[in-house]
């Protein structure tokens, strides 16, 4: 039997006027259930704290991770984002989610949430995985609200050490509270990531 993790912690400040290039303001929900603020904006006094944990118990894996950040966006206001996420995965399959939210922005349209739950299976080079995604924010435009839902089913094959190719298909479904900006459709699409 093998047991084995590693825990990672990082805290961040970034004092008056700190202009950043990648990584500031809005809700940018990363694939690990990592969360950063947009850039666009020069924020004053902005912290973000973060850990993630990562353990293994045989075949069995758990991962958990959060953060939180704070800034304020010259209005007056401070800016606040948090998030958390979840996989676990046992036998070839992964089961996980995420959750983040964002508040306090004088821009509206920058404040929200979003959440994902999925699944995948891997077997020898093949992998297959479902994805639900749903995320929601303020109007800029209006006192509603904007909502997007995705459904995505992906497909990979790993051709070589460090040689993936894959494929995904997706249903996208846009909609806004006074529907004038309504929008679905289907995406489709392939890729090929390499490792080195």
């Amino acid at each position: 039997m093998r047991v084995g993790g590693y825990m990672e912690q990082f805290i961040a400040y970034a004092d008056s006027d700190a202009n950043f290039s990648g990584d500031f303001d809005g809700i940018d929900s990363k694939q690990d259930a990592e969360i950063w603020f947009l850039p666009s904006i020069t924020l004053d006094n902005g912290i973000k704290i973060g850990a993630n944990y990562v353990q293994s118990f045989g075949d069995m894996n758990i991962a958990i991770s959060g953060r939180w950040g704070t800034g304020n966006d010259h209005s007056g206001k401070d800016a606040t984002v948090w998030s958390g996420g979840l996989n676990i995965g046992f036998g070839g399959f992964t089961i996980g989610g995420s959750y983040a939210e964002q508040n306090g922005n004088s821009h509206r349209r920058r404040n929200g949430e979003s959440y994902d739950a999925g699944v995948s299976y891997t077997t020898g080079p093949w992998g297959v995985s479902f994805t639900y995604f749903h995320g929601e924010n303020q109007d800029n435009d209006g006192p509603g609200d904007e909502e997007v839902d995705q459904f995505l089913v992906g497909l990979s094959y790993d051709l070589a050490k460090g040689v993936n190719i894959g494929a995904y298909g997706a249903y996208v479904d846009f909609d806004e509270d006074d529907n004038a900006n309504n929008v679905d459709g289907f995406i489709i699409g392939t890729g090929i990531k390499i490792k080195f």
